[in-house]
């Protein structure tokens, strides 16, 4: 069955969850272009229970896009396909929570960290 809604057509990487699963879906896209799910089911969600999630992105390194779940490597991207990965772009940080059923929801966020190198 199809998802209610779509995750907007924006530069991102991260993780997603689609609505009516527990699964967390490791993901990247460069607006206007595809989704690429290069991990689905990288973790799973659970009542009570905090989970971290992380991801690295090393242009020195052939553009080597690393996912974490709890501290563990769960996928490694080498090279992302340009046209879809959006290495050249400004992000931010983002946290959302929409649904489809137009019920109450929410989104616990213990703690948030970010490094940036410029070399």
């Amino acid at each position: 069955t199809a998802a209610p809604h779509t995750i907007v057509s924006k530069d991102l990487v991260g993780f997603a969850v689609i609505e009516g699963t527990t699964s967390i879906d490791a993901i990247y896209r460069k607006a206007g272009q595809a989704l690429v799910t290069p991990l689905a089911a990288a973790g799973t969600l659970a009542a009570a229970t905090w989970i971290k999630l992380g991801f690295t992105w090393e242009p020195e390194k052939n553009d080597l896009l690393t996912y974490y779940v709890n501290g563990e490597i769960v996928k490694t991207v080498e090279s992302p396909t340009a046209a879809t990965f959006p290495g050249g772009e400004e992000l931010a940080f983002y946290i959302d929570s929409k649904n489809g059923a137009g019920t109450a929801r929410n989104v616990d966020c213990d703690w948030w960290r970010f490094y940036q190198d410029r070399t």
